[in-house]
């Protein structure tokens, strides 16, 4: 039995489930059905505290024994209908949590079996970018101590990544260099870096002074990482903002993500570590880029930094978010930047989001400045969209129009509408919160970029003029006697009509007189005659 079992290793706390089903036996209180959320939530809460406690094998073997004696419980126990029913919710979600750990053991195989299949696509990724054999056929290479095959180089050294950092260079219109031509232009092969310029395959010198050699990460903490190559370079983009070591950091960042998405399917990780990033990740106000305060503070362009502070902007929000699932095994993640042409700084000021797969994620657009509640995810409007609706108000860096960055935030706007209301239908069974306002303007034949007004909000709901509490409905006169309201003005109707969902199928209209005959707008629900 259950106590026998793990009497010898002292785990106490895993008798929790069994108090608690021995409670259930004995008490009168409890007629719940498999629906409980009651029955689910405490033992989801105590599953949580095993799997803290113990490891994978351990957790497996508790949990079938733990299938053994809720099933002795059924045959020994004489119980009434509720309590059995009661024992038997229980059984059903432990079986599941059984299930749950084969299915997630079977994709954690084929990960451990797919990985040496990644690390050799990673080390392909990397001699494609290096360009090795295309710098060695250049004889002056010889001469260079230190070497960077292309701007992005990433290489290995006892078991940590690193990268060079540099911005100004030295290059030759003429590819025959000779090593009188590096002495009369003071570049010495003993100090200076040689590399690669990818863009016209031509080489560069960075004098000694202009470049570092910069610490990325150990290679133990991403080891087997899906996208190591794209991690990688995103953290080289963080070091140009860092010179110290995180990789304790990268640790107690990897240590989250595994903790937070234990046992879920791809799709639930995603959704926990995005809610994650919108709960405790507060984007910075009122931040000048100009400044030189912010300059000299360059931490404010880590992504690492934002998870240790807990406080940044758009880009590292983003980056957080990419590191996350990768930590996670996430695969096909790719941060892209480029413009939000809706936003009051395009176009001098980029952004950035994240793709997976085929669908797109915005964290940044879902947690606005100055919101003091995280939203649910159902509330979320830049999660999971696909592409055609994700880039209606945005563009990538290349494919930004010139046209537009001259065009004022009116004409952007409506640019933004028509390509919005063109998706509308097409997504009409989709529950896109985007598309809300124009399948809602569609559903009432308003048309795509009219405001909703108190003169057409009879399209969607009609108008009734209410006098002493009285109105007349369907030539029926209705008396009210309670009711709870929303006070209606036009400069706000868009705005709540969103927070209801663009959905007023319960809601009365009424044109409210009071007293002295003057009059306002109003909502009326819950209201009983």
């Amino acid at each position: 039995m259950l106590n026998k079992y793990y009497k010898k290793k002292n785990l106490k706390l895993l008798f929790t489930i069994w108090i608690i089903a021995s409670f259930i036996c004995t008490s009168n209180a409890f007629s719940y059905t498999l629906s409980s959320p009651e029955i689910e939530k405490v033992y989801k809460s105590f599953v949580v505290k095993v799997q803290k406690k113990y490891s994978d094998n351990k957790e497996l073997i508790f949990l079938k024994e733990l299938d053994k004696a809720l099933e002795n419980i059924l045959k020994i126990k004489k119980l009434s209908n509720s309590k059995e029913n009661l024992i038997k919710d229980l059984i059903y979600l432990n079986k599941n949590q059984i299930s749950l750990y084969y299915e997630n053991r079977e994709e954690q195989e084929v990960e451990i079996i797919n990985l040496e299949s990644n690390e050799q696509d990673f080390q392909n990724k990397l001699r494609e970018n290096n360009n090795k054999t295309k710098i060695d056929s250049y004889s002056i290479s010889k001469e260079f101590k230190n070497i960077s095959y292309d701007k992005n180089d990433i290489f290995l050294e006892n078991g940590v990544w690193y990268t060079y950092n540099f911005i100004t260079y030295k290059f030759f219109e003429t590819t025959n260099i000779r090593i009188n031509d590096l002495n009369h232009n003071n570049i010495n092969p003993q100090t200076d870096l040689l590399f690669l310029k990818k863009e016209d395959w031509e080489l560069g010198f960075v004098e000694k002074a202009m470049y570092e050699k910069v610490r990325l990460i150990s290679d133990e903490i991403i080891k087997g990482t899906p996208n190591k190559y794209n991690l990688l370079i995103e953290i080289k983009d963080d070091k140009k903002s860092l010179s110290d070591n995180t990789d304790l950091l990268f640790k107690q960042l990897k240590e989250k993500s595994v903790e937070l998405t234990k046992w879920l399917s791809t799709e639930e990780k995603i959704a926990a570590i995005y809610n994650y990033i919108l709960e405790n990740i507060h984007y910075t106000e009122n931040l000048d880029f100009q400044s030189l305060e912010i300059l000299e503070n360059k931490k404010i362009f880590s992504g690492i930094e934002t998870f240790r502070n807990k406080n940044w902007v758009c880009e590292w929000y983003t980056k957080l978010f990419m590191y996350m699932l990768n930590f996670a095994w996430v695969s096909d993640t790719e941060v892209i930047r480029g413009f939000v042409i809706d936003a009051t700084d395009f176009p001098e000021i980029w952004h950035a989001w994240v793709r997976i797969w085929n669908k797109y994620y915005d964290p940044t657009f879902d947690d606005p400045i100055g919101q003091k509640d995280t939203k649910k995810l159902e509330n979320y409007k830049f999660f999971r969209l696909p592409k055609d609706l994700f880039y209606t108000n945005r563009f990538t860096y290349d494919d930004t129009p010139e046209e537009l960055k001259t065009q004022p935030m009116s004409y952007r706007k409506s640019f933004i509408k028509v390509r919005l209301a063109e998706l509308a239908n097409r997504y009409i069974n989709e529950n896109f919160l985007l598309l809300h306002p124009f399948q809602f303007r569609e559903k009432y034949n308003i048309d795509f970029d009219e405001d909703i007004t108190l003169k057409n909000l009879p399209k969607v709901t009609p108008l009734y003029e209410v006098k002493n509490f009285h109105f007349t409905e369907n030539w029926v006169s209705k008396w009210i006697t309670k009711l709870k309201f929303f006070t209606i003005k036009e400069e706000t109707l868009e705005s709540l009509i969103e927070q209801l969902e663009y959905n007023l199928d319960w809601y009365y209209f009424f044109k409210w007189y009071t007293e002295d005959w003057k009059y306002e707008y109003r909502l009326w629900y819950d209201i009983e005659f």
